[in-house]
């Protein structure tokens, strides 16, 4: 199958299973055609166990297709949230995302989440160029995901400090940094108490998606240009776990007679 030739112009789909909110978004160029998120009826984000994305994540897709009134054989990229997050999220959007491409013929842009967090700060005035943005995530069990990144002269994102998991007690904040974070509230008011009065975490829209849409634009590279810092080929693209499943895995049997 030949090798298809987007441009930041394309029908570009989206997906992001990484958190407890199941997220798809079309969009093309400036304008999200369609898109789903995980809400109940407040209109927050809803807590998905992650291992029914699995079971969702390819009727959603159907959904938001539906819904912007375009076939999946006129998507000319997809977007894959790589992590850090939920392993079994990670797995199952990683997967969907490169099957797709596979059989499509199509580019995948793979981004992790704190470069969607810088991006956001970013693109809401809140973070300058030369200043440090600190993403930070729930990782349970009184522990973090974190990556250092700096708004470079360009306007783009550089990453410092990959993504690493960490004890919340062990988080160092850099002087002038802003601290960008996907928590639930418990967590926020814990990293308070360990963090300087006058960092200020804030969370970002829960629609990643979009932010990825403005990224793409502010990059301003086509798709298809091999130095483009996103796209990668559908079987390199690598799901950013972190730590391993929490899972408790069985005792060996016991030999017998003893």
């Amino acid at each position: 199958m030949s090798q298809a030739t987007p441009t930041t112009t394309g029908v570009v789909l989206s997906v992001d299973t990484t958190m407890e909110a199941l997220q798809v978004a079309m969009w093309q160029g400036n304008a999200v055609l369609a898109s789903y998120v995980d809400t109940p009826a407040d209109g927050g984000p809803v807590a998905t166990p992650h291992r029914k994305h699995s079971a969702r994540i390819i009727p959603v897709i159907q959904q938001v297709l539906q819904q912007a009134g375009v076939p999946l054989q006129q998507v000319a990229a997809l977007v894959a949230v790589t992590g850090p997050g939920s392993f079994t999220g990670i797995r199952t959007g990683i997967t969907c995302v490169r099957t797709l491409a596979q059989v499509m013929g199509i580019p995948i842009l793979a981004v992790n989440r704190f470069e969607l967090m810088a991006w956001w700060a970013i693109q809401q005035g809140k973070a300058r160029v030369g200043q440090l943005v600190v993403g930070v995530a729930d990782a349970r069990r009184g522990r973090v995901y974190t990556a250092t990144l700096q708004v470079a002269a360009s306007g783009h994102v550089e990453t410092l400090i990959p993504p690493v998991c960490m004890a919340r007690e062990a988080l160092v904040i850099p002087p002038g940094a802003i601290v960008v974070g996907e928590l639930p509230e418990a967590e926020k008011k814990a990293l308070a108490a360990v963090l300087p009065a006058e960092v200020v975490i804030q969370t970002p829209c829960i629609v990643t998606s979009t932010v990825v849409q403005q990224a793409v634009a502010g990059l301003g590279q086509p798709l298809n240009d091999a130095t483009h810092p996103w796209v990668v080929p559908w079987a390199t693209v690598a799901p950013l776990y972190i730590q391993p499943p929490s899972i408790t895995l069985p005792k060996p049997p016991r030999a017998p007679g003893l």
